[in-house]
């Protein structure tokens, strides 16, 4: 079948509503799978359906899965990864060259993170220990890399009892750690007006300004 009568039958199937939908390619452009959003009387589930001869099938292609956005990240010299495609989308509405893995936070092993070896990487983690374990996943597989990635893990983070989009207090702006061998830089911009070192942290406050408000604007949940 086409894909939106896949989509469809997939949607009558959990008894949902398409809520949304991601497509992932491969490095020429073409179509690989695709991601979709369902709303259901239990809450929000998701579902992959991928090409085969003569239409589409619910599942992933077999194999390891391609990077979102991976024609856009392929010249790419600093991608940033987000956890969810929501997060990609929101990053590249600001002109950010922006990318993640399929199926959340528990899943960054089924992707193919090649296209990355040599790139300057700045990982997005969502603010939760999900979020914090699927950054320090990927900088891991990152470390794997040959020719080596530079890994950057910056916060991204709210302060509860500040205006939207206020980035939280930290009294360490920059500082390094070690996640399970592979070596990055965790940067945390000091709202209280500390000097980050704009050597080794990429964005400016601006722009993570602009980020957050792009993200609370498209909305944070993704797919697990």
């Amino acid at each position: 079948p086409s894909l939106d009568k896949a989509i469809a039958a997939v949607a009558r199937s959990v008894g949902g509503k398409v809520q949304g939908q991601w497509t992932y390619h491969d490095a020429n452009g073409g179509e690989v799978f695709v991601v979709v959003r369902l709303e259901t009387a239990k809450g929000k589930t998701f579902r992959p359906l991928h090409r085969v001869v003569g239409g589409w099938q619910v599942g992933d292609p077999s194999g390891l899965l391609p990077l979102y956005q991976l024609p856009e990240i392929a010249t790419a010299s600093r991608v940033y990864v987000t956890e969810g495609e929501k997060a990609a989308d929101a990053a590249s509405s600001i002109g950010l060259i922006a990318t993640t893995s399929a199926h959340g936070a528990k899943c960054p092993h089924k992707t193919d993170w090649t296209p990355l070896a040599g790139n300057d990487v700045v990982i997005f983690p969502d603010n939760d220990d999900p979020g914090r374990d699927y950054a320090a996943k990927v900088a891991v597989l990152l470390s794997k890399l040959s020719p080596s990635t530079r890994v950057r893990i910056v916060e991204l983070r709210k302060e509860q009892a500040e205006p939207p989009g206020q980035i939280e207090e930290s009294a360490h702006p920059l500082e390094r750690r070690r996640v399970d061998g592979a070596g990055v830089d965790r940067v945390a911009d000091g709202a209280g007006g500390e000097e980050v070192d704009q050597e080794a942290d990429p964005l400016d406050r601006h722009l993570r300004l602009r980020l957050l408000g792009a993200r609370t604007e498209m909305g944070g949940d993704e797919h697990a």
